[in-house]
This record gives C-alpha cells, sequence and structure tokens, in this order.
C-alpha cells in the first residue's frame, strides 16, 4: 500500500483495501507529565508499534486518539484529563464506525498503565452489546512476551519518535532549564505505602492515587547528552522494534481474533444467545 496511516489516505484507497483485509490497529495514549520526555511518549511509543505491526500484518493504523485518562500524572498542569468514562464513550463511537465501514478486526495498543483501565471494559462492555470480539495489547506485556528488557523499552521510546519523524521534539543536556527538583534536590520516590497498595507489576491498579511530587513519573535529566548520542539511541530502539514485531507474530494473533468472531457467532450465539445479554 502507498501509506498504512488511514487518514492520509484517500477514501478510494480505504475501500479498495476493505475487498481484501479487515484489521485497523489504534494506539490509544496520553499527553502527561513524563519527566523530560516529551508529554506523548507513551502515545507515540505505541503509535511507532501499530505502524510496524501494519506493515507487518497488512493493517491500516487510525492515529491521533491520544487524549485519554491520565491516573496519576493528573497532578502535571501540562497533563490533559479526561475521564474514563468519556474515554469509553468516544472509544465506542468510533468502533461503532469502524465496524459498519467494514474493520472487523480492531487492535487497540497502549503503554500508558491505567489505559487499560478504559481500554478492557470498553471493549469487554462491546462485546457483551455488539458479540464483536477486539483486541488490546499492553506495549509492556507483549514486550516480555516478546523477551524485550527495561533497556530495550527505554532505546524504543527515543526510537519510536524517529520512526514518526519526530526525533527533534526530544530534548538533549543544555536544551531545558534545569529541572525543578524537590527542596531535598533529590528526584522524589514513590511513598511506600502507595507501592504497598499496588502490584509488582504495573499492568493494573489496586487502588486510585496521584503522585505526590512530578519527579515521581518520568527523568529529571534528557536521555541524552548530544544530538548524536540521541541519533545512536534511536537507531538500537529502531532495531528492537524490528525485533519485537518478528518474535511477536502478529498475524497468528489476527488469525485466532478472526477464529473468535467465528466461534462466537456460530457457537456460542446458536447455543445461547437467547439469553446472552
Amino acid at each position: 500500500m502507498r501509506l498504512r496511516n488511514m487518514t492520509a489516505l484517500t477514501n478510494d484507497e480505504v475501500e479498495w483495501y476493505l475487498q481484501r483485509n479487515d484489521v485497523m490497529f489504534v494506539p490509544v495514549g496520553t499527553v502527561e507529565l513524563h519527566g523530560c520526555m516529551p508529554m506523548d511518549v507513551e502515545y507515540t511509543l505505541v503509535e511507532a508499534l501499530a505502524y510496524k505491526l501494519a506493515e507487518d500484518c497488512d493493517g491500516l493504523v487510525l492515529p491521533h486518539l491520544v487524549y485519554f485518562h491520565p491516573g496519576a500524572t493528573t497532578i502535571g498542569r501540562g497533563t490533559v484529563y479526561m475521564s474514563m468514562r468519556h474515554g469509553m464513550e468516544y472509544l465506542k463511537n468510533i468502533c461503532d464506525s469502524l465496524v459498519r465501514q467494514g474493520f472487523r478486526r480492531i487492535v487497540f495498543l497502549s503503554a500508558h498503565g491505567p489505559s487499560f483501565q478504559t481500554i478492557m471494559p470498553f471493549l469487554t462492555e462491546y462485546f457483551d452489546d455488539k458479540k464483536i470480539p477486539f483486541f488490546h495489547g499492553d506495549l509492556f506485556l507483549l514486550a516480555d512476551e516478546a523477551g524485550m528488557g527495561p533497556d530495550e523499552i527505554d532505546d524504543m521510546m527515543v526510537g519510536a519518535y524517529k520512526l514518526m519523524n519526530r526525533l527533534n521534539e526530544i530534548p538533549v543536556e543544555g536544551e531545558l532549564e534545569p529541572y525543578a527538583l524537590p527542596d531535598s534536590g533529590e528526584k522524589t520516590p514513590v511513598p511506600e505505602f502507595i507501592k504497598k497498595l499496588m502490584p509488582k507489576r504495573a499492568f493494573s491498579y489496586y487502588t486510585a492515587w496521584y503522585y505526590g511530587d512530578k519527579c515521581e513519573h518520568g527523568d529529571s535529566r534528557p536521555v541524552c547528552s548530544s544530538e548524536e548520542e540521541l541519533e545512536k539511541m534511536a537507531q538500537r530502539g529502531i532495531k528492537y522494534f524490528d525485533t519485537m514485531v518478528k518474535r511477536l507474530r502478529f498475524s497468528e494473533k489476527l488469525d485466532a481474533l478472526r477464529a473468535l468472531d467465528a466461534f462466537t457467532r456460530d457457537t456460542v450465539l446458536r447455543r445461547y444467545g437467547e439469553w446472552l445479554p
């Protein structure tokens, strides 16, 4: 295809695509304080992954879904707040349109901890209502499945901006005013009592909270000291993206999603449809 970004295609190109396939990748993000990184970093990370997966699996990407519930980073004056309820309603309206258009296999991608609290309830309610299964992929869980570690993720954050032609938006040392640290001059850790209310893995939560200081989320210094170092980090990150996509074999997940859709329609609904919600 000429492009994978659906919003940049002509209507005819989308209709030609739908004659052969029905896959849409939807990166879902936030705009929130994130130390010395741009505030849309967790969105850009999955936006880049979406394009890599779309190329690998012959899918399209629906971009720009960036304003969703931020969670604990709501303390930042740059953070854009959206309630989970309104986020779910927004996703429902979009998916109603995509399904009518002919997209049956819709994949949501996120890299923001609380995103699952919006996406999974929406996905579940949509399934109960329309009996159409969607897929939610948390980048960190997918990375774990692909055998990637924390160091690779850090490089992938930078690589994502390179893939989206936005590398110049990441500041290097000397381009920012000194980061405002607490009075102690040290980065503030998340309080121990909050840690006791969090699970070991950061993909679900036992409670809701706000950070006590902006230094608790994101690095207090730029990730690189120079543009040359930033470029090297980006190139490593792009290689990690390629490795991750290769290891995930995502087309098999899409085949399984199609099989689940058929199973729901042809088996479950025929047997139990009269008393399902």
